[in-house]
């Protein structure tokens, strides 16, 4: 699977998992460091586009934790520290629908069809924890963020399945 970069010269180029990785990473990582993003001295203002750089930062560190899910779950599995980045995912999306950080466009499916976005562990209806029978909606229940992260291994992982990323 490859990712699409937008190099310094503003050209979109593609990129394995890992240097994608290591470029959103290193981008961040600078931006922290500028003064100007992120002054640390008493008595300096942030930015007024502060809060637009704050959402572009957070949907970088989004789409890695999707790859993270989508191409390295069985590994956590297998190490048992799928408990672990579950309780990290459900605080990164607990701080981010908090400070409003989460863009709508990244919460949805990009095509019909797909089996999992964001969107659907934030989706607030009524019902159960979660319904997988073939042709039910999959709900999930208005406190899930905050069930996550005092259980987030069981509910993560029991999400997880349920929404056909992982097989029971």
């Amino acid at each position: 699977m490859d990712y699409t970069w937008i190099d310094a010269s503003r050209k979109r180029v593609k990129l394995p998992a890992p240097q994608y990785i290591d470029y959103v990473l290193t981008w961040v990582e600078g931006l922290i460091k500028d003064e100007a993003v992120f002054p640390t001295k008493a008595g300096r203002e942030f930015s007024p586009n502060f809060p637009s750089v704050a959402r572009h930062i957070y949907t970088q560190l989004l789409r890695i934790f999707a790859h993270l899910y989508h191409a390295h779950y069985e590994v956590y599995l297998h190490l048992s520290m799928e408990g672990h980045l579950n309780s990290l995912f459900a605080h990164f999306l607990t701080f981010g629908r908090e400070f409003d950080l989460l863009e709508p466009k990244e919460c949805r499916a990009p095509k019909e069809g797909w089996p999992f976005v964001i969107g659907d562990l934030m989706d607030v209806r009524p019902g159960p924890v979660l319904s997988s029978s073939p042709g039910s909606a999959r709900v999930l229940c208005p406190t899930l963020l905050s069930s996550m992260v005092a259980d987030s291994h069981l509910l993560a992982s029991q999400a997880w399945r349920g929404l056909g990323i992982l097989e029971p």
